[in-house]
C-alpha cells in the first residue's frame, strides 16, 4: 500500500510505496532527495508558506556556492547592487578617492613645513599654515580608511575635498584641484551607492 507524503523543498504531494518509508525518495517535480516519512493526508492548507520558486532557490544556491559554507555568513552586505557588484565589493573608483586624500593631504603638511621654513618663522602668525596641518592630518586619515577593506562603514569624503579646497586661502592650487576631483568623484552612481546605508 502507498503512503502519501509530502516533498519537503516544494511541497508536492507523492504516494510512496511502503517498504520506501524512512528511505532516501526522490522528489520527480524538484529532483530534491528526502526521507521519505508518512504525513497525514490532509492537502496544503493556505496557512503553510507558499513553497519559493525554483528559479528564486537556484539563485539562493548560486550566490551560497561562491563561498564556503563558514564565509558565506562573514562577507557583509552580499546583496547586488545595479552593476552586479556585491556591496561588500569596493569600487576602483572608491579607492582612487583614497589615494587622492592621501595625496592632499601629504602635499598640504608639506605645503605648511615648507612654508614655515621658507618664512623664517612668520608662518606661526598666519592661521591658514596651522589649517593646512590639520587639514593634511584629517585627509591622511580619511585617505587610510577608504583604502582599507571596510571602507564602507566609513562616510563618503566630500568634507575633505571641500576642505582641500578651502586650502586655497594658503595659495595651496594643487589641493584646490585635488578637492574638486574628489568632489566630482562623490557624485558618481557607483560611489553614491557604495556609501549608501
Amino acid at each position: 500500500m502507498a503512503q502519501l507524503i509530502s516533498c519537503s523543498e516544494c511541497r508536492k504531494q507523492l504516494q510512496v510505496p511502503d517498504e520506501l518509508l524512512g528511505k532516501t525518495v526522490q522528489c520527480p517535480e524538484c529532483g530534491h532527495m528526502f526521507i521519505g516519512a508518512a504525513t497525514a493526508t490532509e492537502p496544503l492548507s493556505a496557512s503553510r508558506p507558499e513553497p519559493e520558486p525554483r528559479h528564486a532557490r537556484d539563485e539562493k544556491q548560486e550566490e551560497r556556492s561562491r563561498y564556503d559554507d563558514d564565509d558565506y555568513d562573514e562577507v557583509p552586505n552580499l546583496r547586488r547592487s545595479a552593476g552586479g557588484r556585491r556591496r561588500g565589493q569596493k569600487p576602483s573608483k572608491v579607492t582612487n578617492l583614497g589615494v587622492l586624500s592621501l595625496i592632499g593631504g601629504i602635499y598640504a603638511i608639506l605645503w605648511a613645513v615648507g612654508f614655515g621654513g621658507g618664512s623664517g618663522g612668520l608662518c606661526c602668525l598666519w592661521p591658514g599654515t596651522y589649517y593646512s596641518i590639520v587639514v593634511g592630518i584629517l585627509a591622511i586619515v580619511k585617505g587610510a580608511a577608504l583604502l582599507g577593506d571596510s571602507a564602507y562603514d566609513t562616510a563618503s569624503p566630500t568634507g575633505i575635498g571641500i576642505m582641500l579646497i578651502i586650502n586655497i586661502v594658503n595659495v595651496d592650487v594643487v589641493n584646490l584641484v585635488l578637492g574638486v576631483i574628489i568632489l566630482v568623484s562623490c557624485n558618481d552612481d557607483e560611489v553614491r551607492e557604495y556609501f549608501a546605508t
